[in-house]
């Protein structure tokens, strides 16, 4: 898919905004914001405004996953100092998908808020994510993840991806991050 379609279809669709965030990655940001400028001089049939928020999916320490979003007017140099100049590849030889950074979850919000960006941890509910459970024996949920990491990293979210709020997780979760922001997403192109 070319950057192109790929704006286009977002603005059929009627999105007003995108948080583009590859995995371990920031190429397609650039490419993007280039293109959806061409578009808005151009004036292309099917063109309508959509804001583009650059991004980030990573892969923690923990193996979990989060999501760091920037200002609409940042480029890719932005996450690009986050990647290569605060954050430290354990796995190197991997594909960008599959990168482990070194640092811990909590280590890596800190990172993203002294850079001006929000945190929003990705698909807590599913693998990777920083809720996932599991029901134990007498029917109730048990969060796989220590309270010791929950404790440190909960207050410090921005906000939290849900895929569903029809699950166990979030009913076991609700009243303790109430004050989050709830988002949904796709982790799909």
């Amino acid at each position: 898919l070319q950057p192109r379609d790929w704006l286009l279809a977002y603005m059929r669709r009627g999105i007003d905004c995108v948080a583009v965030t590859d995995h371990n990655c920031s190429d397609w940001i650039d490419k993007l914001q280039t293109e959806i400028a061409q578009l808005n001089d151009e004036q292309h049939e099917g063109y309508r405004p959509l804001v583009l928020f650059p991004g980030l999916e990573i892969t923690t320490a923990e193996s979990l996953h989060l999501l760091a979003v920037f200002d609409c007017n940042e480029s890719k140099a932005k996450l690009d100092a986050l990647l290569g100049g605060r954050l430290k590849v354990s796995n190197a030889d991997k594909p960008n998908a599959e990168h482990l950074f070194s640092e811990s979850f909590s280590s890596i919000i800190d990172h993203i808020h002294d850079l001006k960006g929000l945190v929003i941890a990705a698909h807590v509910e599913n693998d990777k994510g920083l809720l996932q459970g599991q029901m134990d024996g007498q029917g109730g949920f048990k969060p796989i993840q220590s309270e010791r990491l929950l404790a440190d990293v909960l207050p410090k979210l921005d906000a939290i991806e849900f895929q569903t709020l029809d699950n166990d997780c979030y009913c076991f979760f609700k009243d303790r991050i109430s004050d989050k922001a709830l988002v949904s997403g796709s982790d799909s192109h």
